[in-house]
C-alpha cells in the first residue's frame, strides 16, 4: 500500500473504500488494547485473506465493510 494511514482516512473516507474500512479496524484495535472485537491478527488475516477463518467463506468487499462497520458500532 505504501500511504500513511492519515491519508488513506482522508483520501478513502468519501468514497467508503474498503482500505478505509480496514485502516479504521486497525487503529481501532490498536488503540483500544484488547477490547476490540477483534485482534490484530484477525484483522490481517480478514485483510490478506478476505475471510473470517481459514476455509471460511470468501467475503465481498461489501461484506467485509458491513462486517467492519459493526465491530465499532455501539450502544447506548
Amino acid at each position: 500500500e505504501g500511504r500513511s494511514f492519515s491519508r488513506i482516512l482522508l483520501d478513502e473516507s468519501a468514497n467508503g473504500n474498503v482500505v478505509w474500512h480496514f485502516s479504521a479496524a486497525y487503529l481501532n484495535c490498536l488503540a483500544m488494547s484488547g477490547q476490540y472485537a477483534m485482534t490484530d491478527r484477525e484483522l490481517i488475516y480478514l485483510y490478506n485473506n478476505r475471510r473470517l477463518v481459514p476455509g471460511g467463506v470468501l467475503l465481498s468487499d461489501s461484506e467485509i465493510k458491513t462486517f467492519l462497520d459493526q465491530t465499532w458500532e455501539t450502544t447506548v
